[in-house]
């Protein structure tokens, strides 16, 4: 049998996004089911009629009593139109929610915190508005929540602090029209983030302001991805990213950062590192000729100058998929 409200739930988010006009595009080769259908309510069940989009608990079985509960909810790219309705707050038991690229609008509302058991979250690619739940916090199950490409306003939420020092692992939050400082939180030693994306946004400040004594070493280590690209960030680059060992991209373009480039041989499984139209100059860093990971290295639009590092004084041959030093003030060959 289905539980009683996730049918509910489910007419809920088909009458309030048009759901008689969703597209179900078979031939993109990532829709797998057949339509939703509400023609008999009191034999809707999504799990047995296999709708697309829809994953059920194993224990749903047609030879099994168990109730059955809908744990992901895969809606991507399916013409969805309308708002996120609070219905949703009845699916206890969902684990995943992907509404991505559809035209979701107004506000995200604060009854999807009730998902309490929501692993994944993600609504990018929407024309959400407002600001992010401030009782986001409760959400402790998550793993990776995304609403980037969408209108939030608003400053980065503290409560997201709370998640960050959880089982949150990844949060996009780009290309959105987020204001305010960064919350220095989300660096903290304890923070368990792996990937930070907030590039596109209209943040300011330094990127990250240590406390008295503070080194790389105490703040979070984990760091894989990080982009702040495309905002109007200050200061110097932050001296505590060379201990960051596992960080893969690095993104800083389009900022006001000035001083001079931080970088350092240890990263040693750095694939993109881009600080290009920013104020930073001096010297290029002399690892350049070990940064042997390095896939694309574009540091155009500042102000270095000198020459290029070299090896056994001879300059480097660079084997770059994308390398761009234009726009310096550099000497020699390039």
């Amino acid at each position: 049998d289905m539980d009683a409200n996730d049918v509910m739930a489910w007419q809920y988010v088909f009458d309030s996004t048009n759901g008689d006009h969703w597209t179900y595009d078979y031939s993109s080769g990532t829709v797998d089911g057949i339509a939703w259908n509400f023609t008999s309510p009191d034999e809707v069940n999504p799990c047995m009629s296999d709708w697309a989009g829809v994953g059920c608990n194993e224990e749903c079985t047609d030879d099994s009593d168990d109730v059955c509960h809908v744990i992901t909810l895969d809606l991507t790219n399916y013409g969805l139109i309308g708002t996120i309705t609070s219905e949703y707050m009845l699916l206890t038991e969902l684990k995943e929610l992907y509404l991505d690229e559809n035209t979701l609008y107004s506000s995200i509302p604060s009854t999807l915190a009730s998902l309490q058991s929501l692993e994944f979250l993600s609504l990018f690619g929407n024309a959400l508005s407002g600001v992010l739940p401030d009782n986001i916090d409760i959400m402790t199950a998550l793993v990776s929540l995304d609403v980037s490409d969408n209108r939030l306003n608003g400053t980065i939420s503290e409560s997201l602090c709370q998640l960050s020092n959880g089982n949150l692992t990844a949060l996009s939050l780009s290309y959105n029209q987020l204001s305010g400082e960064l919350p220095g939180c989300l660096f903290s030693v304890n923070s368990t983030l792996k990937v930070l994306h907030l590039g596109s946004n209209e943040l300011h400040g330094s990127i990250i302001t240590p406390g008295s004594g503070e080194t790389g070493a105490s703040l979070n280590s984990r760091l894989q991805q990080l982009d702040l690209s495309d905002n109007y960030l200050t200061g110097q680059m932050p001296v505590q990213l060379v201990s960051w060992t596992d960080l893969k991209y690095l993104n800083m373009s389009y900022n006001y950062l000035d001083g001079r480039m931080v970088l350092s041989a240890e990263l040693s499984e750095l694939l993109v590192y881009d600080i290009s139209f920013n104020n930073i100059g001096g010297t290029l860093s002399t690892d350049l000729v070990n940064m042997h990971s390095l896939y694309e290295l574009i540091l155009s639009q500042n102000y270095f100058s000198g020459t290029l590092p070299s090896e056994n004084g001879t300059e480097g041959s660079y084997l770059f998929y994308l390398l761009d030093f234009s726009y310096n003030m550099l000497e020699g060959n390039g």
